[in-house]
């Protein structure tokens, strides 16, 4: 069996592989969406593995694609990440056609009895999750940005955190120098 895993992040990427490879499967991969993409349609798989925060090509909009593409959409698609947790983004992915969403890091016998069970349920039915119509356009968009503008929200407030803590420390070793 083949699974193509996409993923920026080059030491997750590394650890799916080794998990992956280590388990019997063999593996295709890709370090953005758009990679993965270009991938998908030279070779045949039986699932993808993919985290959302990427550049190019993100997550979200890779799996998008491969549900409106007729060779591709019945390939269970699961998402991997740490990024997006919340059960906003969960039922996003859901409602993108993902088969499963998945928070990293996950124990390595879970993550392949998840992968094991989302692959033997698209034999036993013959097809991946049933396909429905992609969100519209808009919505998707809309929904899409949302995300995004959240995540950037969460990382300057984060941010904004850390250089608070920060000029406190140095205002604190300032006192004791003195």
């Amino acid at each position: 069996m083949k699974i193509l895993t996409a993923d920026d992040d080059l030491e997750s990427l590394y650890l799916l592989d080794t998990l992956l490879t280590k388990s019997g499967y063999k593996t295709i991969k890709a370090e953005n969406g758009a990679e993965a993409l270009k991938k998908l349609k030279k070779s045949k798989v039986d699932a993808i593995i993919s985290d959302i925060l990427m550049p190019k090509m993100d997550g979200f909009n890779l799996c998008r694609e491969c549900k409106k593409d007729k060779k591709l959409r019945e390939i269970p698609f699961l998402f991997y990440t740490a990024t997006y947790k919340r059960k906003q983004d969960e039922e996003f992915a859901l409602k993108l056609g993902a088969d499963r969403f998945m928070i990293k890091p996950q124990e390595p016998e879970n993550l392949l009895k998840i992968l094991d069970n989302v692959i033997s349920k698209k034999k036993k039915k013959k097809t991946g999750k049933q396909f429905k119509e992609p969100v519209r356009e808009k919505i998707y968009l809309a929904e899409h940005n949302r995300r995004v503008v959240k995540k950037l929200e969460d990382k300057i407030k984060s941010l904004d955190k850390e250089i608070s803590r920060r000029k406190k420390t140095e205002v604190e070793l300032g006192r004791r120098v003195k």
